[in-house]
């Protein structure tokens, strides 16, 4: 049976439908860097994060995923 791989032959994750989304799996998923995803919410055009705690952030999940929707509207 063959599974679906990327270029670091780990199997192909999928963002989280609910829930929150830490930035390292969201620089894993999205490919792009920690820089990237905070220029991106100080510039209004990525969802803002939630503090969970002092040293903790993320992302609700249902927001990355209208981001995401929202890119694939402005591209049709």
């Amino acid at each position: 049976m063959l599974q679906d791989k990327d270029s670091t032959d780990k199997p192909i994750q999928k963002l989280p439908a609910t829930g929150y989304i830490r930035i390292a799996y969201l620089v894993t998923f999205l490919t792009l860097s920690k820089p990237t995803i905070w220029r991106l919410v100080k510039a209004g055009k990525f969802p803002k994060p939630i503090k969970l705690s002092e040293q903790c952030t993320a992302w609700k999940a249902e927001a990355v995923h209208e981001w995401l929707a929202s890119l694939e509207s402005a591209q049709s």
